[in-house]
């Protein structure tokens, strides 16, 4: 129908705003979702919460999501589309260290996102209490960090993420509800095999 020709017609002079406009970005993911009932729907309607639409016939009111992940200290050469709810899913340093957390947070409070969510990622060193042992930090810095941090935080884990993450909602196995939606995040994630040691939030099974 008439989308289908919008969509090619866009796709033919621009083909990324095709990939922002449906969620294959790799940089900006963008979903939507209902508010109240949680459908994820295959669309990015121009609206956000609130703001008013049509949906068969039924008035609703709709959140846009953009969410985006492995940012390594990237963040600041990112254009970020606008919308209601940001969520960084993991990774948002190299090093894991309390400098990068400080920068990422600076450029997270200058978005006008009226919602942010932080979930961390397995560079995300400082906020993994089992990564800040004296001896297993000392390793990941001389792999990892470009500006290495010889001693591990004096706040650790959860501690640290919610001392340096202050412009967002930290998740770590648990959920928080914006404008009626559940949001749930959890770091964990199996260990990368062709990494000699673990990295944050690995959790290996059988």
């Amino acid at each position: 129908g008439a989308n289908k020709s919008k969509l090619a017609a866009m796709a033919a002079t621009d083909p990324e705003a095709v990939w922002n406009r449906h969620g294959l970005h790799p940089a900006s993911i963008i979903t939507t979702a209902k508010v109240g009932s949680g459908n994820g729907l295959p669309m990015m309607p121009k609206m956000t919460v609130d703001d008013e639409a049509v949906e068969g016939g039924k008035k609703g009111k709709y959140l846009r999501f953009v969410a985006i992940s492995d940012t390594h200290n990237c963040h600041a050469d990112l254009e970020i589309p606008p919308g209601d709810v940001l969520v960084h899913a993991g990774d948002l340093t190299v090093g894991g260290t309390v400098k990068e957390a400080e920068d990422f947070n600076r450029w997270l409070g200058t978005l006008p996102h009226k919602h942010k969510i932080v979930i961390a990622g397995n560079h995300d060193f400082a906020f993994d209490e089992d990564m800040c042992e004296e001896e297993v930090w000392a390793k990941l810095q001389k792999s990892h960090a470009k500006e290495p941090e010889p001693a591990p935080p004096p706040f650790k884990g959860r501690a640290a993420a919610e001392k340096l993450l202050t412009n967002c909602r930290y998740l770590c196995g648990d959920s928080v509800s914006v404008e009626g939606v559940e949001v749930y995040g959890v770091p964990h994630q199996p260990s990368i095999k062709v990494i000699d040691h673990k990295m944050a939030f690995n959790l290996d099974s059988e």
